[in-house]
């Protein structure tokens, strides 16, 4: 069957993670986050001292917390803040009384039967199957690679045509897209090598049936039926079958974007690229099941928070979701009461001049203060790559933009004209124009009623999830050692 993903947000808290589903994600500083992740990191190394991991630390009617349960929960959480840029206080006891209401709408999940419906039973089947491959992929790729070296660096930045940086003076994203390339070809070897040991079967003939069902399907819902439901198959790996249904699924939204275009020759380009995506996925899976890794407890532990992870998720969005109803005059009277959070973004049309050095910046700053032409001294004195024109202006985002960058604009106070002072980027040394600023105007309700109707949501799903909590609480036996607690809160404020 073709893949489908059905996205998990590790658990941050009840309050924070209701607060989350229906809203968009606030942007922070990455220093702050740097500062949260060394508080969580330091932390977890401090509560690893404690032992046993199986220390008790509440009792949520018969399921155990542990200290170990603890330590994974926060794990989890600064892996959370660190992907989707939050931030906040961490508070040890509020952390628990979180665990302790997830557990509860868990449980309550389960005395309801979410967790027999074929629908949780199908997400959990593909969430088990991507934790194995996961597995693998960590396993059988991603250690293997080993640790970025200036090697890597190198070949990586010839093989593009440009003078390679030193790994030092590369930011953290830049680094990372390198180290992705270099997964991304061992992934490759892989895979080749999967498909030499495999019985990998294309017909050729049947690949035409689903061509033609495809042109015909933009134009017919009848025949866009019956291409769904065709079991007939294109190719066998390993004797497994990928069927028609599993191509056209595969590659279904491509031909979407033809706009009704009957061009055969590119659905069939469409085809041949998306069965052999399908065939390195059906290759990858069957290695997965070779490996036995649903056998093995680490797996069976990272199986289970998945599954409690589904089964929470499931219950805020079947049963808390479909009680929360908004009123058009709230969303109203939300615009009218935030008007200043409802203003487009601010735009900055930068212009820029880069130098290998902080020396270098620094004089070219000097004679930019002392009325020397910024344009001329881009032509004359910009940092150029091989066969790259030098980037003289262009509109940014200042919510979006660089932090460095954005806490030197803001600071100067968004002059035009402006000139900013050398700020490093990178392994360069940038100086910085402000020529123009737009944006900042007032949204119309219309264009943002949809943002308000979300938010508005989920404050209520708040109000609802509260009101849960309080029922279940009252009627289940809750019992919280407060001694391992406090042996815990006293490791975290040292």
């Amino acid at each position: 069957m073709p893949k489908k993903k059905y996205p998990l947000i590790a658990f941050t808290g009840i309050r924070r993670k209701i607060a989350l589903i229906l809203t968009s994600e606030f942007r922070i500083l990455p220093t702050v986050l740097l500062m949260l992740a060394s508080a969580l990191l330091m932390l977890s190394s401090c509560l690893s001292s404690l032992r046993p991991n199986s220390m008790v630390i509440a009792r949520v009617n018969d399921f155990q917390i542990t200290r170990g349960d603890l330590v994974e929960e926060l794990r989890q959480f600064h892996r959370y803040q660190m992907r989707s840029s939050q931030a906040g206080e961490l508070d040890i006891t509020s952390f628990l009384n979180d665990m302790i209401d997830r557990r509860l709408f868990i449980q309550e999940a389960r005395r309801m039967g979410l967790d027999q419906t074929t629908g949780f039973q199908k997400a959990l089947s593909d969430k088990r199957e991507d934790i194995c491959l996961q597995v693998l992929k960590e396993e059988k790729i991603v250690k293997p690679c080993g640790p970025l070296t200036q090697g890597d660096i190198d070949a990586y930045y010839r093989e593009h045509g440009q003078v390679p940086p030193r790994l030092a003076g590369m930011s953290m994203y830049e680094s990372q897209s390198v180290k992705m390339r270099k997964e991304e070809h061992f992934s490759q070897v892989y895979i080749q090598g999967l498909k030499q040991r495999s019985k990998i079967e294309i017909f050729e003939q049947k690949m035409k049936l689903p061509e033609q069902k495809l042109a015909r399907a933009e134009s017919s819902r009848s025949d866009m039926k019956k291409l769904q439901n065709d079991p007939d198959p294109v190719a066998t790996v390993n004797g497994e079958s990928i069927s028609g249904q599993d191509l056209y699924e595969e590659i279904k939204t491509k031909v979407a974007g033809m706009n009704g275009k009957d061009d055969a020759g590119q659905i069939a380009l469409f085809a041949k690229d998306g069965l052999n995506r399908l065939i390195e996925y059906w290759l990858l899976r069957q290695e997965a099941d070779r490996q036995g890794y649903l056998k093995r407890k680490d797996v069976k532990k990272r199986l289970q928070q998945a599954e409690d992870n589904l089964l929470y998720h499931t219950f805020l969005q079947n049963v808390l979701g479909p009680a929360v109803h908004v009123k058009s005059e709230e969303i109203e009277r939300y615009y009218q009461d935030n008007l200043s959070s409802f203003r487009s973004e601010t735009m900055v049309y930068l212009e820029q001049i880069a130098a290998e050095d902080p020396n270098s910046a620094r004089e070219i700053y000097r004679e930019l203060l002392q009325g020397t032409d910024f344009t001329f001294l881009v032509s004359q004195k910009a940092k150029e790559s091989k066969g790259v024109e030098p980037q003289r202006g262009r509109w940014v985002s200042l919510q979006e933009m660089q932090p460095e960058l954005k806490s030197l604009i803001s600071a100067s106070g968004l002059k035009e004209g402006q000139i900013l002072p050398p700020v490093k980027l990178g392994s360069e040394y940038t100086i910085f124009r402000v020529r123009e600023r737009k944006g900042e105007e007032q949204i119309p309700l219309e264009k943002v009623r949809l943002r308000i109707e979300k938010e508005v949501t989920s404050q209520k799903l708040r109000s609802t999830a509260k009101d849960w909590l309080q029922r279940l609480r009252a009627a289940s036996k809750i019992v919280i050692d407060e001694n391992n607690v406090r042996r815990i809160v006293s490791m975290h404020q040292l």
